[in-house]
């Protein structure tokens, strides 16, 4: 096939184009798929007491129910300190405490529902100078216990601090 200049190429796909005939992928049903949804915490700072994961998993349609029990794993960029799935404990609201896997998002979100979590209330700290305080609740009771993933991490225990520096250049007279 040459190179056509000044001549009108007709494109095979055009006339199912204009005509409404040509399928895109959304035009395909989706099949053999499945939905995840979260439960969250409505709470900024609270101990998770237990999980009733029951008439969620009797649900027709779910094929699965994970929550930080399952999954004991920790994640993070600079300390592995942050639960996919809260485990014991929430630190923020919003942070993920269940998740539910089923065949459709309507059964996924209807199970989310259904699963009960009873919170015992722990006061939250909202800002880096409150959670300095020598007084403040402690957001990580185990924090030397983290895996570093860089070297030069210094957390210090008993406190909210997960990493100290100290710089030292200069005169500080001059």
């Amino acid at each position: 096939m040459g190179t056509t200049i000044n001549e009108n190429v007709h494109r095979k796909e055009s006339w199912d184009k204009v005509t409404g005939n040509a399928k895109y992928t959304d035009d395909y049903p989706i099949t053999k798929c499945l939905c995840a949804r979260l439960l969250t915490s409505p709470h900024p700072h609270a101990k998770i007491k237990f999980i009733n994961i029951l008439k969620a998993q009797k649900l027709e349609g779910v094929k699965a129910i994970i929550t930080g029990h399952d999954f004991p794993i920790l994640t993070g960029p600079l300390l592995k300190d942050r639960p996919p799935l809260a485990k014991d404990i929430v630190r923020y609201a919003g942070e993920p405490v269940a998740m539910v896997v089923a065949i459709t998002e309507a059964i996924a979100l209807k199970a989310v529902r259904l699963i009960e979590v009873e919170y015992e209330k722990l006061t939250p700290i909202f800002s880096p100078i409150k959670a300095l305080e020598t007084d403040a609740p402690i957001l990580h009771p185990y924090l030397s216990q983290y895996t570093k993933v860089q070297k030069d991490i210094y957390p210090i225990e008993n406190t909210n601090i997960s990493s100290k520096f100290q710089i030292r250049k200069g005169d500080i007279e001059e």
